[in-house]
């Protein structure tokens, strides 16, 4: 019997310098950061749309381009939405010529509106 309480007892006990040093640093997945965008560099076809039309000049190239997507009635759910994803669900619309098109223009602009 007392051999019993000595194993549950060494059981019990937690063993000093057994367990490996937990780390509380969070290291994220691989490829799950979000792409930091430089300032001068302008805007891509991976900018959300709504941070392209909150510049002028950016919702102009939008417009040039793609005149009926800032009216669409769905707006507010796919704003957050990069052009290039929304060009998965234009049907064929938004060509790749187009969007190289787009991708020029948007380029050339900088991000803070000057």
């Amino acid at each position: 019997m007392r051999m019993i309480f000595a194993v549950l007892g060494l059981l019990a006990t937690p063993q000093l310098g057994c367990a490996p040093e937990q780390s509380t640093d969070v290291v994220p997945f691989p490829e799950s950061e979000t792409p930091i965008q430089a300032v001068s560099a302008g805007y891509t076809l991976e900018t959300p749309l709504e941070v392209i039309v909150a510049n002028p000049q950016g919702q102009a190239v939008i417009n040039k381009y793609m005149p009926k997507l800032l009216g669409n009635p769905m707006y507010g759910s796919f704003k957050g939405m990069s052009l290039k994803t929304l060009a998965i669900f234009s049907r064929g619309e938004w060509t790749d010529e187009k969007m190289a098109l787009v991708k020029a223009d948007l380029g050339a602009l900088s991000p803070d509106g000057e």
